[in-house]
């Protein structure tokens, strides 16, 4: 992918765009075919698996669909150097199984139905040393001041097993929960003042993420129509960057709403955002123009967008892309439908967007040759990135079964991505010279 610097500042916000040099330090990918669904599936055997996310000692929890006392259950499972195996299913009062965050003290997250004596009930669960516990019970469990009950909880959790979580309360307004020493309290609400916009209420909140400290990142909706990610730190309430900031693209387009972002223990945060302006002109699909992001101590990085010609597959274009995640090394690894209809992982580094695999490509092991038709069960969780540039795939083969790749990036991060010599970014009139990193679009 070729590029080249300029500098624009808005906001607040510095951001580079568009761009020039070839990459030097491209990352090469050593896949592992992990795991293949039986043909025949028996007793215990797991034919299912998406909602990936890294563990402790890398190990990686999902949610999958296995053969339980003769018939089929969704549970709670895990891969790691022994092979694959059930963490939970209904004999732990697990029904149903929907977002799985795990951190990398042992502790996981996840809502779903869970099993109560008249019915199932959903709610949030956490499994701490192997006991999973209720932490939620959707319209049950009571908290906060005045006491209240909430639903649809869905979360994250810090170094410690403290759950951060999105629900909505008795009065149908979305708000963030997180879990304390001295109970669950609130910490911000649809209704509550907008930070950084005078005269403002916040509307609508999205999923939180929570890295190792407890500090999290959220998108949230304006009264005015604007988004913002919004930062809690230490139980302060910031905007961290809004839609009043141009997107780091040629022609500095703006903002025009967040999803869910992606905060790692360095501060940085990877998200999916769209933009104001027609849709590219290369794509015939239709919707807003869009892109991937990475935002770090506020210099904002395009890591791909809608229209771009999609790396290493054949001329072809990205028209959708989803399920980002972003380790501590500032990789982002994410999934991209492609103009023809198909699907691509992909793994960006150091400056560089590199492809995994992607559709119709094949993988060999237990003894076969598998070709790859789709990523995941579900749409989200088919991706997951380690801090050893580990990514965890979630594949469909032709032929109707799935599987479990690993693939391990190699990275040159010793070989630094100077700006071209005379072109400095300025932050406040001072210039930052020898960035290593590219700014793309």
């Amino acid at each position: 992918m070729n590029t080249t610097f300029h500098k624009i500042c808005g906001g607040g916000l510095l951001v580079a765009a568009a761009i020039f040099a070839t990459p030097a330090n491209a990352a090469t990918f050593d896949l592992n075919l992990f795991h293949v669904t039986p043909t025949d599936a028996g007793e215990g055997d797991i034919f299912s698996i998406d909602n990936l996310d890294f563990g402790k000692d890398d190990e990686i929890l999902f949610r999958g669909v296995g053969i339980i006392n003769g018939g089929s259950e969704t549970v709670l499972g895990k891969i790691d150097t022994t092979g694959i195996s059930t963490v939970l299913s209904r004999a732990d009062g697990v029904t149903s199984i929907g977002q799985v965050r795990a951190n990398g003290s042992g502790e996981v997250v996840f809502n779903g139905g869970i099993v109560q004596p008249d019915r199932p009930v959903n709610g949030l669960s956490i499994l701490r040393n192997g006991v999973r516990e209720t932490l939620v019970l959707d319209q049950i469990t009571q908290f906060g001041d005045p006491p209240q009950t909430v639903r649809f909880a869905v979360g994250d959790l810090d170094a410690d097993g403290n759950a951060v979580f999105q629900a909505r309360k008795q009065s149908n307004q979305t708000a963030v929960f997180a879990e304390t020493p001295d109970g669950i309290v609130e910490l911000l609400s649809v209704g509550d003042p907008f930070p950084g916009l005078v005269g403002q209420t916040i509307i609508a909140v999205g999923q939180p993420s929570v890295n190792d400290a407890g500090d999290i990142a959220v998108s949230a909706l304006a009264s005015s129509g604007a988004s913002a990610i919004l930062e809690v730190k230490g139980g302060v309430v910031s905007n961290r960057f809004d839609t009043s900031q141009p997107a780091p693209l040629p022609g500095s387009p703006m903002f025009a709403g967040f999803g869910t972002p992606d905060l790692n223990n360095t501060g940085a945060v990877a998200l999916f955002a769209t933009l104001q302006g027609d849709t590219p002109t290369e794509i015939s699909s239709g919707g807003p123009p869009s892109g991937i992001f990475l935002e770090h101590g506020g210099l904002a990085e395009a890591i791909i967008a809608r229209g771009d010609i999609a790396p290493d597959a054949g001329g072809l274009l990205i028209d959708g892309l989803f399920d980002i995640t972003l380790n501590d090394e500032n990789d982002v690894g994410f999934l991209a439908r492609l103009s023809d209809g198909s699907t691509a992982a992909y793994f960006a580094s150091e400056g560089n967007v590199d492809l995994i695999v992607k559709d119709g490509d094949q993988i060999s092991g237990f003894g076969d040759t598998f070709t790859i038709q789709d990523f995941g069960f579900n749409p989200g969780g088919a991706i997951d990135l380690n801090d050893a540039s580990q990514i965890a795939l979630s594949v469909r083969f032709d032929g109707g079964r799935s599987g479990f790749i690993l693939a391990t990036a190699e990275v040159d991060r010793t070989t630094p991505v100077p700006l071209p010599a005379g072109l400095p970014l300025l932050i406040g009139g001072i210039a930052i010279l020898g960035l290593s990193r590219r700014y793309f679009t």
